[in-house]
């Protein structure tokens, strides 16, 4: 099982990442590691992997003013029915990507707002998104079909 990351219990599992960019490379071994515990496969477990990229990446980028080693970035994953519910909370400036409206696909790249592709591919990947802010804590929770065809 891979350092970071903790096994709460049979569907149960958190890590904890720094607010580091360099941090993004432990996602997939740590993925690796959930997807084995919970027999994922190859398409869920990829699925997993970008959102969670893409939401961990875009803390670390826009969130957060400047690198401080008490930046950090909670991920509590869970498996229930045919769901995995993920929850991250962070530390960093308030941000609800609710409220950040879906870019449009087509529009050149040049053309796209900063974390603007990143949130359409994550409200299109996910099921359920909530967001609310609490104790200057951000907390996103995701959830992502272990069914074919979502």
């Amino acid at each position: 099982m891979h350092s970071l990351l903790t096994q709460i219990d049979q569907n149960n599992f958190s890590f904890k990442i720094k607010g580091n960019i360099k941090e993004i490379s432990y996602l997939e071994g740590i993925i690796e590691s959930i997807g084995l515990q919970w027999n994922l496969n190859e398409k869920v477990k990829f699925k997993l992997n970008l959102v969670l990229e893409e939401v961990l990446s875009n803390v670390i980028f826009h969130g957060f003013e400047s690198v401080n080693e008490n930046n950090y970035i909670l991920s509590e994953l869970e498996l229930s029915n045919n769901e995995i519910q993920i929850r991250i909370i962070d530390n960093a400036k308030e941000f609800n990507p609710l409220l950040k409206e879906s870019e449009p696909v087509n529009k050149p790249i040049e053309e796209q707002s900063v974390g603007g592709l990143g949130i359409h591919l994550v409200k299109n990947m996910t099921v359920f998104m909530k967001y609310n802010r609490k104790n200057e804590l951000n907390q996103l929770t995701l959830s992502i079909t272990l069914l074919d065809g979502n």
